[in-house]
C-alpha cells in the first residue's frame, strides 16, 4: 500500500515500474543491524518494510525525489539523497523513510533501472528471471565487516590486512558494477 501511496503522489515523472519487498526485513538481518549498525538500539532499524520505484534517468529520480520532498500530507520521518560523488561511480538511491501506523518506520527507494538490475537482477514479466551481482557482493562486504568487528581482538596484524585487502577489492568490483550507467 505504501508503494502505491508514494507513487500515486508522483504525476511527473511516472516510474518505469514499482514493487515491494515480498515480506518483511528478517529478525536475523534486523537483530544483525541493530547490533552491528545500530548500536543496539532497535528505534534506529528504519527498514523492515520497503518498496522500490524505479526510473530511466537521474533527472526523473531527482525530479520526483523533489516532489515527493515538497508534499507535506505524506508521513515522512527522513528523506536521503546520495552523495553527489557516488553518483556514476558506485552504488546509489535515493531513500524516504516513512512511519507506518504502527510506529514502524518503513522505506521507499527510488533507483535507476540499470542500478536496480545490477543488484536484484534482470526483471521479466514481473519477476526476477537473473539475480543480480550487486547485492550479493555487498553481502559478502558485510560479511567482511563483521569478522573485523567480532573477532578483533583476535586477529593478528597480517589476518586483519587479508581481511581489508579482500574487502577493498570487492568494493572496487562493486563500484565498477554499478558505475557503467
Amino acid at each position: 500500500p505504501y508503494t502505491t501511496l508514494f507513487r500515486s503522489k508522483i504525476s511527473d515523472p511516472t516510474p518505469l515500474f514499482s514493487y515491494k519487498r515480498q515480506s518483511l526485513k528478517s529478525v536475523e538481518r534486523s537483530s544483525e543491524k541493530i547490533k552491528d549498525d545500530y548500536e543496539g538500539d532497535a528505534r534506529a532499524l528504519k527498514d523492515v518494510y520497503g518498496g522500490t520505484l524505479v526510473y530511466s534517468s537521474y533527472e526523473d529520480i531527482r525530479k520526483a525525489f523533489a516532489g515527493l520532498n515538497r508534499i507535506e500530507s505524506l508521513p515522512v520521518y527522513e528523506f536521503k539523497e546520495p552523495k553527489q560523488s557516488m553518483i556514476g561511480k558506485s552504488y546509489w538511491d535515493y531513500k524516504i523513510n516513512f512511519l507506518m501506523p504502527n510506529g514502524t518506520v518503513g522505506e521507499i527507494i527510488l533507483i535507476h533501472e540499470y542500478i536496480d538490475t545490477m543488484k536484484n537482477g534482470v526483471l521479466e514479466d514481473g519477476k526476477r528471471k537473473v539475480s543480480g551481482i550487486g547485492h550479493r557482493i555487498y553481502e559478502i562486504t558485510r560479511k567482511f565487516d563483521r569478522a573485523r568487528t567480532r573477532y578483533a581482538d583476535s586477529l593478528t596484524k597480517d589476518q586483519l590486512s587479508v581481511i581489508n585487502s579482500m574487502r577493498a577489492i570487492l568494493l572496487n568490483v562493486s563500484n565498477e558494477i554499478y558505475s557503467n550507467i
